[in-house]
């Protein structure tokens, strides 16, 4: 099992700045799928809910499975496209590995997480990457502890989850691990 104290990292608007990239995927999406795109998507403001938007106003003729089907191939075909990093979480990075094994933690398909995360940050950064392997979200409620176990990562270990939703809130809760705001997290460490 993992020695050092273990760091889970959400990935899309905590590390990395994805929000365009999901909207302009969802409205791909969409369109792929000849679904109007849904007024209130303009609206949001974290990227954690341009999903649930998306997905209300499916009609009826068109599954949540067939449109997540469509928007991971929309996601796999370009993953780093509209991605980038914000300016501090490099430096976050470098502060929290020396002491920290550090493990992104999504609920984006797990090849496109890591090609994004091989992309965007050196070697070495990351222990792992753990992304969805199916149309199952991992947060909140998905098998996470099953998926750090097959990666000898001792829930013990895990000492913090740093995020940017309610979402990331309630799966630290879940986990019975600690829960920072990546923000709050950046300006305590200015």
């Amino acid at each position: 099992m993992t020695e050092k104290t273990v760091i889970l990292l959400d990935l899309d608007g905590t590390i990395v700045d994805s929000f365009a990239s999901v909207k302009a995927a969802i409205v791909k999406t969409l369109g792929r799928l000849a679904c109007p795109v849904p007024p209130g998507l303009d609206n949001v403001q974290e990227v954690g809910q341009l999903l649930p938007v998306a997905v209300k106003s499916l009609p009826p003729s068109v599954s949540f499975s067939s449109f997540k089907q469509e928007y991971d191939s929309v996601l796999r075909a370009d993953p780093l496209a509209g991605v980038s990093v914000p300016k501090d979480i490099p430096v976050l990075l470098d502060l929290l590995k020396d002491e920290n094994g550090l493990v992104v933690l999504t609920n984006k398909r797990q090849e496109v997480a890591e090609a994004i995360c091989q992309a965007l940050f050196p070697a070495g950064t990351f222990l792992h990457v753990i992304g969805r392997t199916s149309t199952v979200p991992l947060k909140p409620d998905g098998p996470i502890a099953e998926e750090l176990r097959q990666r000898d990562i001792s829930l013990y270990a895990v000492r913090l989850l740093i995020g940017d939703s309610d979402e990331d809130r309630k799966t630290a809760f879940r986990l019975g691990v600690e829960y920072a705001d990546v923000q709050e997290y950046l300006q305590k460490l200015q």
